[in-house]
């Protein structure tokens, strides 16, 4: 087999087969990049395969989804925009708190537009709301005179 774990002969004699001596400095290869210490930034980069990138909050595009879905149910059934809307805001608002707490993550923008179509929403109808219930109230008005 091979000759694993003996120590070589007495008397300092290099390895056999006339193979070059280690190098200087414990046989450790000349560092790169100035020495022991970090570059500039205070620590080393991780490798490119540890390295993450930004990913979108699912909160931010569910609060956007919302938001149109609400906006749009006002023409056709408005009681289902309320529960939309209101979950468009509160979707919205918890992304864009997650988001500043969280570089990693993005969808500000995604949040913002969500709340504001929310909050579009429900102004629309309550407007659609008071324009129903005043020419309600019109109408029965005529008819008692």
């Amino acid at each position: 087999m091979g000759d694993w774990g003996q120590q070589p002969p007495p008397g300092g004699y290099g390895p056999p087969g006339g193979a070059a001596p280690p190098p200087q400095g414990g046989g450790y290869p000349p560092q790169q990049g100035g020495g022991a210490f970090p570059p500039q930034g205070g620590a080393y980069p991780p490798p490119a395969d540890m390295q993450q990138s930004p990913k979108m909050d699912p909160l931010a595009i569910v609060s956007l989804v919302c938001g149109v879905v609400g906006l749009i149910m006002v023409c056709c059934c408005g009681w289902l925009t309320i529960p939309l809307a209101l979950a468009a805001i509160g979707t919205g608002a918890a992304a864009v708190m997650r988001i500043n707490k969280d570089p990693m993550l993005t969808g500000k923008g995604l949040a913002f537009a969500g709340i504001a179509l929310g909050a579009l929403g429900l102004i629309v109808f309550v407007l659609f709301l008071i324009l129903g219930v005043s020419g309600q109230l019109l109408s029965r008005m005529q008819n008692l005179r």
